[in-house]
C-alpha cells in the first residue's frame, strides 16, 4: 500500500483542477463562481478517502465549489495532517498550502517583513537596490517594483525554507522512502502579468516530484504537464481507477500516458473584472486570443492595484 502526498507552494483564489477539469468544461471559469459539480464528478481526494486513505488539507478550499464533510477527514489548521492516523500503516494523501508567497504577502508592510527576515535571517535577504538587473523587462524599474520583486524573493526563501520542514517531518517519521511528494504552485507569480494572465509568466510553474525508487532523481522533463495532470496520476499511482471525466493525464508510474498535442487557458472574470480570453500551446507556440478587445487589456481590479508595483505601472503607462 502506498503512502502518497503532495503540497502547493502557494494558493490561488480559484481552482477546479481538483476535479480534474478543464474549468469552462463545467462552468467554474468564473472567479469564486461557487458551482454545483456534476453528481458524476467528485474532488479526487474524496475517490482516495473512499478507497481506505486518510485525507488532509491544510487548509485553502477555494475549490469553486463548496467543499463536502466527504472529501477530508482533516480540514483546517489545527491538524498534525497524515500523523493524525490511528493506524500508522493507513496510506494517506496531505496538502499543505504554504501561503506566504501569494500576492498578498508581498505587500504585507515593514512589521510583517522583518518577521519573514528573522526567520530567514538577514544574510538571505534580499536588497532591493540589488536586484534591479533581475526584473522582467515588461516591469517598470521603479523603487517600489524592486522593494516589491525582493520581498517577493525573500517570501520564496521563506517557502522554500517551511517545504523542507515537510520534508524533515517525513523523515523522522520514517516515511521519506515511500511517499510520493509533489511540490508545484497553481499559477504563475503574485507580480503585475503572472497571476490572472495567460502569458507563460501567468501559467509557467513548478512541479518538482519526489518518489525513492519510482522516478530517477534530478531528472527533468520537456514534455507538456499541467496541473489538470495531479488527479488522475494521484489516483493511478495509488491503484484506483481514473474516472472518464478527468481531461487530464497520468504523468508517472506503470499507467504513464503520452504527452497531448496542446494545453489550453482561460481568463475569465477575476473579482471584479470580466474578461473573455483562451489560449492554447504546444512546446513552441503559445495563441491567445481576446475575444473583448473593445475593453482595456489590463482592467482596474482593486484587490491587485493594491500592489505597489502595479500602482507604478498604471502611473508609467497614464
Amino acid at each position: 500500500r502506498r503512502h502518497t502526498r503532495y503540497w502547493r507552494d502557494w494558493s490561488s483564489d480559484v481552482c477546479s483542477s481538483d476535479l480534474g477539469r478543464y474549468a469552462p468544461s463545467i462552468g467554474s471559469q468564473h472567479m469564486r463562481s461557487q458551482i454545483i459539480p456534476p453528481p458524476s464528478v467528485k474532488a479526487f481526494a474524496e475517490h482516495l478517502r473512499a478507497a481506505g486513505y486518510f485525507t488532509t488539507n491544510r487548509s485553502k478550499t477555494d475549490y469553486q465549489f463548496a467543499p463536502t464533510d466527504s472529501i477530508w477527514d482533516r480540514q483546517g489548521n489545527g491538524h498534525a495532517d497524515w500523523r493524525e492516523r490511528t493506524d500508522p500503516d493507513q496510506p494517506f494523501f496531505s496538502v499543505v498550502n504554504i501561503t506566504v508567497c501569494h500576492e498578498s504577502q508581498i505587500r504585507h508592510g515593514e512589521a510583517r517583513h522583518a518577521e519573514v527576515i528573522r526567520k530567514i535571517g538577514t544574510e538571505n535577504q534580499r536588497d532591493p537596490a540589488a536586484v534591479g538587473d533581475t526584473i522582467p523587462d515588461y516591469l517598470p524599474n521603479t523603487a517600489s517594483v524592486r522593494k516589491n520583486w525582493a520581498w517577493y524573493h525573500d517570501n520564496i526563501t521563506l517557502m522554500d525554507q517551511m517545504a523542507g520542514e515537510i520534508l524533515e517531518r517525513l523523515d523522522s517519521d520514517g516515511l521519506a522512502d515511500n511517499t510520493l511528494v509533489v511540490f508545484w504552485s497553481d499559477h504563475g507569480m503574485g507580480m503585475p502579468r503572472g497571476k490572472r494572465w495567460i502569458y507563460d509568466s501567468g501559467t509557467l510553474i513548478p512541479m518538482i516530484m519526489r518518489w525513492p525508487g519510482k522516478i530517477d532523481s534530478g531528472s527533468v522533463r520537456e514534455d507538456l504537464v499541467t496541473v489538470l495532470d495531479l488527479p488522475p496520476t494521484m489516483l493511478a499511482v495509488a491503484g484506483l481507477d481514473v474516472p472518464n471525466s478527468m481531461q487530464g493525464r497520468v504523468l508517472i508510474g506503470e499507467q504513464k500516458e503520452a504527452e497531448p498535442d496542446y494545453l489550453f487557458f482561460h481568463r475569465d472574470r477575476m473579482d471584479e473584472a470580466f474578461e473573455l480570453q483562451r489560449g492554447v500551446r504546444d512546446r513552441r507556440w503559445k495563441y491567445i486570443r481576446n475575444y473583448n478587445p473593445d475593453i482595456p487589456y489590463a482592467q482596474h481590479i482593486d484587490y491587485m492595484d493594491q500592489m505597489p508595483a502595479m500602482q507604478d505601472w498604471r502611473r508609467l503607462a497614464a
